[in-house]
């Protein structure tokens, strides 16, 4: 273990020394006894830093529990629980093995997404009724279902490894990318919307990019899922209001109801006085023709149902009424 010039380059290197002959890790030595000890202790340091700190791996593991709890409702499906209970036991042996622990939160992180995408897809695109969704759009998402199914199996497996959860998760980002796009062609064609030039543009560009069988790195599908956002927010009708949303500003207006109307394209405004259209204008979004003349709303012109819940305008007290459940009294 003295010092020689075939040794000098692995001086540095944390690992047991070795016979020269037969290359057998020395152990035990009379004379280089407190060396090895060293050594030793510098190997199991290098070993926690790999596996980790205990007690941040305990409060990860509880973190996962918690996680994994709040995922066990989405599986309620007879054909999901079985799936679902295998999921748990794999997580709880390798949870049990600090340096597995990376893994089981990769494959929780992915549960997440596939969570959150399948929902969207069942609710916003599936379960819409059959006149409102043209058939391509619904094999669309048939498709994209097929395909969020075969990614669960593959990151819910034993044996899935990093790499492999790299990759699922790169695939899942493509994905949700061809999802926010067939929803977007959905929603511009439930609204018999009509896109401008540009906007058109970059809808084809993302398609042909996405269809084209070519890898597309995270930073570019970023890149291509902010197009379409911005395409969302050039009409504001694409990006619908959140209950929330409408709840805070029906509440900041005061309005009763009926007062709320949509332009043809979707876009919200307020008749405030009496609620009965008097006067034309122009929406700020669109430029199309609001409110109306007479208490008569313009052609194409509608009462905004989804803010108040209104039936009727509130221009009159008879249709005002309309807009209200009169209870009778026994």
């Amino acid at each position: 273990m003295d010092t020689s010039n075939d040794d000098t380059d692995d001086r540095h290197v944390i690992q047991l020394k070795s016979c020269p002959r037969c290359k057998t890790a020395i152990r035990t030595s009379l004379r280089y006894g407190n060396v090895i000890k060293q050594q030793l202790h510098d190997i199991e340091e290098v070993k926690k830093k790999v596996r980790g700190n205990p007690d941040e791996i305990e409060k990860a593991k509880v973190k996962l529990q918690v996680r994994l709890s709040a995922l066990e409702e989405k599986f309620d499906r007879e054909d999901e629980a079985e799936e679902w209970k295998g999921f748990i036991q794999r997580c709880s042996r390798r949870m049990s093995k600090g340096i597995m622990t990376a893994v089981t939160e990769n494959q929780v992180t992915l549960t997440e997404r596939f969570c959150v995408m399948d929902q969207t897809l069942k609710k916003d695109l599936l379960g819409a009724p059959r006149g409102k969704v043209n058939s391509e759009n619904r094999l669309e998402g048939v498709f994209l279902q097929g395909e969020l199914q075969y990614l669960k199996k593959r990151f819910m497996s034993e044996g899935v490894t990093h790499r492999e959860l790299r990759d699922i998760n790169l695939e899942f980002t493509r994905l949700n990318l061809q999802l926010e796009l067939c929803l977007l062609k959905y929603n511009i064609t439930s609204l018999n919307l009509t896109l401008d030039e540009p906007s058109g543009h970059v809808m084809k560009d993302v398609r042909d990019e996405l269809t084209s069988g070519k890898l597309i790195q995270t930073e570019r599908l970023d890149e291509l899922l902010e197009m379409l956002a911005a395409i969302r927010r050039a009409y504001p009708c694409l990006s619908p209001l959140t209950p929330e949303e409408r709840k805070q500003i029906v509440s900041a207006m005061n309005l009763s109801k009926g007062h709320w109307y949509k332009c043809p394209q979707g876009h919200i405004y307020a008749i405030t006085e009496c609620g009965g259209a008097m006067e034309k204008s122009t929406c700020p979004d669109c430029g199309a023709v609001i409110g109306g003349t007479q208490h008569r709303l313009e052609e194409g012109n509608e009462v905004a149902s989804e803010m108040d819940g209104a039936k009727y305008p509130a221009w009159s007290h008879q249709a005002n009424l309309q807009n209200y459940v009169i209870v009778d009294e026994a």
